[in-house]
């Protein structure tokens, strides 16, 4: 089929079309010429598409639409998604690798050192001074050094004694027990057990409930505490009047230096008797016997 096409309006040479340009086609439908007339708008629209009419996006892309929209990113937040910083991305790229406990990290003693808490290194032998032995269900032990004897000593009413004890081997006790060798009518104590800080008796991990010590012979807190090997504990007794006890031989327990050139048995401390303080301050050097605290291994 011929078309011939009749331009009613050209536009200059070198000219660009116009959206307002007019042109007229004829077109031969077989009998004859049908007229029509274009305008150069529509010829620009068939050639570049009809321009953009819409667009949609998905997050964290925007767009405002229309036949010029603008698409638009925001930065990246807690709770939005979003393009990220060169500081945000070098900060990420120079993060730790995933801990995986075994694959690694190593654990010590099993344990291993992912999550929260205090993780204690066991040792054993010499990371210990008392109990070198491992301790046997029911024979009971004593925080001494030597195998030298026991003697009788009296307390002092109010008086709080700490002495360190430092297992060689874990274990866990099922009571702690002393010996009154000379009662005092009405006469009261307390076994308990302190944690170490710095080489100082610091929080009360344990406190029995009160022994009456107004007879003679074994008075027992039962408690299931575990010791841990190479840990200090200060194992303390606290007396509400002067009676006496059994006492551990000086030469026997393990003495340290507090100060100057003497050697100290323990440390000593005044408080009413009754509940201990949870932390203990202010105490004093002592080189005397004190009320010897047994422990019986569960």
């Amino acid at each position: 089929m011929a078309t011939s096409i009749k331009i009613s309006q050209l536009p200059e040479k070198g000219a660009n079309l116009e959206a307002t340009d007019l042109l007229e086609v004829s077109e031969f439908n077989g009998t004859g010429y049908v007229s029509k007339s274009i305008t150069g708008q529509e010829i620009i629209d068939s050639v570049t598409g009809g321009g953009v009419t819409n667009i949609t996006t998905n997050a964290p892309l925007s767009t405002t639409g229309g036949t010029t929209p603008d698409l638009s990113i925001s930065e990246a937040d807690a709770s939005t998604d979003g393009f990220i910083t060169a500081v945000d991305w070098n900060t990420f790229n120079e993060k730790q690798d995933e801990l995986v406990s075994g694959t690694n990290i190593k654990t010590i003693n099993g344990s291993s050192v992912l999550g929260s808490g205090d993780l204690v290194v066991s040792g054993g032998g010499a990371s210990g001074i008392h109990a070198l032995v491992k301790p046997r269900t029911g024979q009971a032990i004593a925080p001494i050094i030597g195998g030298g004897g026991l003697s009788t000593g009296f307390a002092t009413a109010n008086r709080l004694t700490a002495q360190p004890f430092i297992p060689a081997n874990t274990f866990t006790c099922s009571n702690l027990f002393l010996n009154v060798s000379n009662f005092g009518t009405g006469a009261l104590a307390r076994i308990l057990i302190y944690s170490d800080l710095n080489g100082l008796p610091n929080t009360k991990l344990y406190e029995s409930a009160n022994l009456d010590c107004g007879t003679n012979g074994i008075k027992t807190a039962t408690t299931s505490f575990t010791f841990t090997a190479g840990v200090t504990y200060w194992i303390c007794t606290h007396a509400s009047l002067g009676n006496g006890f059994t006492t551990f031989t000086i030469s026997n327990i393990l003495g340290f230096l507090a100060g100057g050139l003497s050697i100290t048995s323990s440390y000593i401390y005044t408080y009413t008797f009754g509940s201990a303080p949870t932390t203990l301050s202010g105490q004093s050097n002592s080189t005397s016997t004190f009320p010897a605290v047994f422990i019986t291994p569960a």
